[in-house]
């Protein structure tokens, strides 16, 4: 998977190219991929922000995202969800129906009990099967997710677009741009980054992208920055031998102390290595 997604050790992918997590927290910071992404919540709660609009899944409730969607999750305490991301190919060689071409989530009440139930299905079987090194695996896998789209496309309801959003070309080249300072964030933050660089990257003034930044992600530049310094660091102390002081710099901060600080007030704890 892309980003915060690839770098999770517990991904399982089929032959095909469709990578799972099973049964984890989502707290990934605003980012962007080519790939469909389909989430179900096991249980606690997940606030999801998506350049289309925002909800909070509950419970048992699944959730589409279409590729070049920005989005990031934020999970609720002993939250845990499944995560699967698929090539849009998978779905057939034609252009999918119009419906997944937006967010669409499923309703958690009034006759939805029967939508959830067969997802949370499905993506048990999906789950199951790329686990398995079998040479039926990937056929299987297509024909759960294309079952488990097709439910979303027919019973699920789409996120409502940000209020003053019109979807005209203007908006679109914005979120294009926007996706470009997100790119170049995600290649570049343990440099020194400012938002004058990447905003000029976006081909934006800096409060013009500031404002779109924050409206296509949810969160502000210096929030969104200091996430992907967090989870590096996250990964750095898990899977390293490095220090603590040598992760504070590999991750991209200036100093231990700034480190320990933004660890602190994110994590709600001192870094610990392995």
């Amino acid at each position: 998977m892309h980003a915060f997604h690839e770098r999770d050790r517990d991904v399982s992918t089929s032959r095909s190219g469709v990578s799972v997590i099973a049964g984890r927290a989502l707290s990934y910071p605003a980012h962007w991929h080519h790939e469909i992404e389909v989430v179900r919540v096991r249980r606690g709660t997940i606030e999801v922000t998506t350049d289309a609009g925002s909800t909070v899944l509950r419970a048992h409730q699944a959730m589409f995202v279409p590729g070049g969607c920005v989005h990031s999750y934020r999970s609720s305490p002993r939250a845990a969800a499944d995560v699967a991301m698929l090539p849009e190919v998978l779905l057939g060689p034609t252009a999918p129906p119009a419906e997944l071409g937006r967010p669409i989530v499923t309703r958690a009440r009034r006759g939805s009990a029967g939508t959830n139930a067969s997802i949370a299905e499905l993506f048990d079987r999906v789950i199951d099967e790329t686990r398995t090194p079998a040479g039926a695996t990937d056929l299987a896998v297509r024909g759960a997710l294309c079952q488990i789209c097709a439910l979303f496309a027919r019973d699920g309801a789409p996120l409502r677009a940000p209020e003053g959003n019109t979807g005209n070309r203007s908006a679109k080249a914005h979120l294009v741009r926007v996706r470009r300072g997100i790119e170049y964030t995600r290649e570049r933050f343990r440099d020194n980054l400012c938002l004058d660089t990447v905003a000029a990257q976006a081909n934006l003034s800096y409060f013009h992208f500031a404002r779109l930044f924050r409206e296509a992600t949810g969160t502000g530049f210096r929030t969104y920055l200091t996430s992907l310094r967090i989870a590096e660091a996250d990964r750095l102390l898990a899977e390293s031998e490095m220090g603590v002081a040598d992760i504070a710099f590999a991750s991209g901060f200036n100093s231990i102390s700034a480190f320990n600080r933004a660890y602190r007030r994110v994590r709600g704890r001192a870094p610990r290595g392995r």
